[in-house]
């Protein structure tokens, strides 16, 4: 039915008068009612090329004077009402696509669009009798009308949900994923849920959080304890995680870990004498190395002595606190130490080359052909080590570094070993402080063992994983978050052939602003989800990234996202973000968002053919992000009426 026609044409906007019997905004055609004559609404118009172009209205008023031309009363536009409507798309020969490429006549007719017109429009991504469609909800601007997001184009890039605080983030996320699970889908998605929301509305979910032995929630949620073992973690991870500056602490930490390795093997050589004489031969050898350096460096006699009697009464305080069953091992240390000791002697400012020649001898005691593995082994990143063995081998590293004049070691890794000991006591870390070596070097053993992927990928079960990631502060969040998908982007790598795009797995990261975030330095110093974004597509991993402050997320990340669902956003500074790397998005849209009432999201990209507005309908079991009812809560017994 024609309800007006245009009578100015812009590049992004069409202005329409109304025809003068067009005098209430709703029409019924065939029993439906349409509402044509409110902002949001849909029109259409046809061009020069017989193509059809679907438009929505953005501006209503009243016209004071009209004008009385022959050509408007022909035309039968003497109504005072006018509206502008910006073209969305148009329907040419191969579908619905967004843009124009021909522009209509000024005096075009103005239709309705029918329900018959938007299903034309949306028949790609709306399949609503099949296995391929997620009922997200229904249109604000044709009401009752119901979208669909399609599988296949929401779920084959990345997505971002944006929005303020609830607006309904998490129940858009809750709702898209129940869908897929009453689909029995087999996939796999690992959810890292920061704020502890998702767990009871995934009853049938596998749910981890660090830190317990097993525990219920007061919802009945069951919980099994998450453990990300430390030896898992590479040089950098390490690093970051110790805030060691890359240049001149990394060949430090990586001598600890290689020193750390070598004492935890010792503890184990117990029985096999081969095994028990190279390690002891080997520090025994570290030990002669140390006071042969001190002794070239330093001039005077009495400075020698000094510095060496400091050396061996501090390696001997450390190996007497080394707790190992090969005890015999340990006393022969020592009473080398105590030869080196009983050599440390001073006579009228002189020790006559007693401890040189003590040194001398001791290194051509030392088989080097039996030290020679010890030396050039090295510890091959996520082979098993004993994280007690740490301290020791700190100490060690640093016993060794003053012998070689580097005075200032202890302070230049201060911090280093400030963070090394929050890893060992505090009990945030006690997850990582795990005691089992049943992963080896194999780190998919482990991804297995959580679920993330499996052996045979026919017995594979639907399946959905959250991490609840409450407990954990800011450096060890982006630690656990990095570290698992650095594990997860390296398996799917390996993937080759047409292997790289079954069992497709996605991540995602609930209040994502927390770690991955924009013009700041990570803990991490490459941030794995920003190569997960540009690279991921190409290995079938995705990312669906949900934040309240999209502005503080990395432009990398955020830019890569092929679909957004982007509920109410009322910070200027967001806004304005949100409309500076998001492709396709007209001014028009921010209004929309600042208006949009919780579980009202904007959705736009590759999973539906034009942006629609949507009212999601809500999760049903609900996450768990209700506000708190502030008068219930202050007067329980009064059935939440506040008295005067």
């Amino acid at each position: 039915m024609i309800v007006g026609k245009i009578i100015s044409i812009e590049y992004d906007r069409f202005k329409v008068r109304l025809l003068n019997d067009a005098k209430v905004a709703s029409i019924s055609i065939k029993g439906k009612v349409y509402h044509f004559g409110n902002i949001g609404s849909y029109l259409k118009v046809t061009n020069h090329a017989n193509e059809m172009i679907l438009c929505e209205v953005t501006a209503i008023y009243e016209q004071v004077d009209i004008t009385d031309s022959p050509l408007e009363q022909e035309f039968r536009l003497d109504s005072p009402r006018e509206l502008f409507m910006k073209p969305i798309g148009s329907y040419r020969t191969d579908g619905f696509k967004l843009g124009i490429m021909t522009y209509p006549s000024v005096y075009a007719d103005v239709y309705v669009v029918t329900e018959a017109d938007l299903n034309d429009a949306l028949k790609d991504a709306v399949q609503k009798n099949s296995n391929k469609g997620i009922y997200l909800g229904n249109s604000r601007n044709l009401q009752g009308y119901p979208i669909h997001l399609d599988i296949d184009r929401l779920f084959s890039i990345h997505t971002a949900i944006l929005g303020n605080s609830g607006s309904g983030k998490s129940y858009t996320i809750a709702r898209i994923l129940q869908q897929v699970e009453a689909m029995e889908a087999k996939h796999t998605t690992v959810l890292f849920d920061v704020n502890g929301e998702y767990a009871q509305a995934f009853p049938n979910a596998i749910h981890l959080r660090p830190n317990i032995t097993g525990e219920t929630s007061e919802d009945k949620v069951e919980y099994s304890p998450f453990s990300l073992p430390y030896y898992l973690l590479n040089l950098d991870e390490w690093l970051s995680f110790l805030m060691a500056s890359d240049r001149t602490q990394r060949p430090f930490w990586d001598r600890v870990l290689q020193e750390c390795y070598r004492f935890y093997r010792l503890s184990l050589s117990q029985g096999d004498t081969g095994e028990t004489e190279k390690f002891e031969l080997y520090i025994r050898w570290r030990i002669s190395q140390m006071l042969a350096g001190i002794l070239s460096r330093t001039d005077s006699d009495t400075s020698k002595i000094t510095s060496a009697q400091g050396l061996l009464a501090s390696i001997r305080a450390v190996l007497s606190s080394f707790k190992t069953k090969n005890e015999p091992a340990i006393a022969n240390i020592i009473a080398t130490i105590e030869e080196y000791q009983a050599a440390c002697t001073i006579d009228y400012g002189k020790n006559d080359n007693k401890l040189s020649n003590k040194t001398e001898e001791q290194i051509g005691k030392i088989d080097f052909e039996k030290i020679r593995d010890v030396i050039e082994t090295r510890l091959p990143h996520g082979q098993y080590y004993d994280y007690r063995f740490l301290k020791i081998a700190a100490e060690m590293t640093l016993i060794d570094e003053e012998a070689k004049g580097n005075s200032r070691i202890r302070e230049y890794t201060s911090t280093m070993f400030a963070r090394l000991e929050y890893f060992l006591e505090n009990p945030e870390c006690a997850f990582m402080r795990t005691d089992s070596s049943e992963f080896g070097e194999n780190k998919d053993k482990y991804l297995e063992k959580l679920g993330i992927i499996a052996t045979d990928s026919d017995s594979k079960k639907p399946f959905l994983l959250t991490i609840e990631l409450i407990s954990l502060g800011n450096d060890t969040l982006e630690l656990v978050t990095g570290v698992l998908t650095r594990m997860i982007f390296d398996y799917r790598k390996t993937r080759i052939g047409k292997e790289r795009r079954q069992a497709p797995i996605h991540l995602i990261l609930d209040e994502a602003h927390r770690y991955i975030r924009k013009d700041r330095e990570y803990i991490l110093k490459e941030n794995l989800f920003e190569r997960v974004a540009r690279e991921g597509r190409k290995y079938a991993c995705y990312l669906i990234i949900s934040s309240q402050r999209p502005s503080e997320l990395s432009p990398t990340v955020l830019s890569q996202c092929a679909n957004y669902i982007i509920h109410r956003t009322q910070n200027k500074i967001d806004l304005d973000y949100i409309y500076s790397v998001l492709p396709y998005f007209s001014e028009d849209y921010l209004t929309k968002i600042k208006q949009a009432s919780p579980g009202e999201a904007l959705v736009f990209g590759s999973c539906v053919p034009m942006p629609l507005q949507v009212e999601v309908i809500k999760a049903d079991p609900e996450p768990n992000s209700k506000n708190c009812v502030i008068s219930e809560e202050w007067w329980p017994s009064q059935d939440s009426k506040v008295n005067s």
